[in-house]
């Protein structure tokens, strides 16, 4: 049976807006705490960020057709050293970034994640480059970017 590609949309769609809201809305719990006189440390935003992990961790069990099989032929070594790398290095710099710049701004640059990976993807996966048309909608998306964070007192 072939699946209509217009089957992932609200799926991607339910992606997009998720992950997309998650910088304006650490933003606000971190405004919350500001705002309520809460003296918040590194700690602190690795724990919330620990808990964002864990509850979306617990989500994905929750769609997983077979996840105590997949989680038996999971490599732990890997797993691991991908969350040492992701969570605690990485997210150290960014929470503190975060914390210094607009949600709006910390979305807009995450964001431009993606333009790298268009990028990159063919010179260390071996894809294909993107074509002319794709070309194009990247440096319009670029370019969108740049504006939004060239504004001067935007928030």
């Amino acid at each position: 049976m072939k699946r209509s590609p217009y089957s992932v949309f609200l799926p991607v769609l339910l992606c997009a807006l998720l992950w997309g809201s998650a910088f304006p809305a650490i933003k606000l719990v971190y405004t919350h705490w500001y705002e309520s006189g809460i003296v918040v440390n590194i700690f602190d935003r690795w724990l919330f960020a620990g808990v964002r992990f864990s509850l979306a961790g617990l989500g994905l069990l929750l769609i997983a057709k077979r996840p105590w099989q997949e989680w038996q032929a999971t490599p732990k070594k890997w797993v691991a050293l991908l969350a040492v790398s992701q969570t605690l290095l990485q997210y150290l710099f960014f929470y503190l970034g975060l914390a210094l710049s607009s949600g709006s701004l910390a979305a807009l640059m995450a964001a431009t994640g993606s333009f790298w990976w268009m990028l990159l993807a063919p010179l260390m996966l071996g894809t294909a480059w993107p074509r002319l048309r794709q070309w194009l909608i990247l440096m319009i998306g670029a370019l969108g970017v740049v504006l939004a964070v060239y504004a001067p007192g935007a928030g």
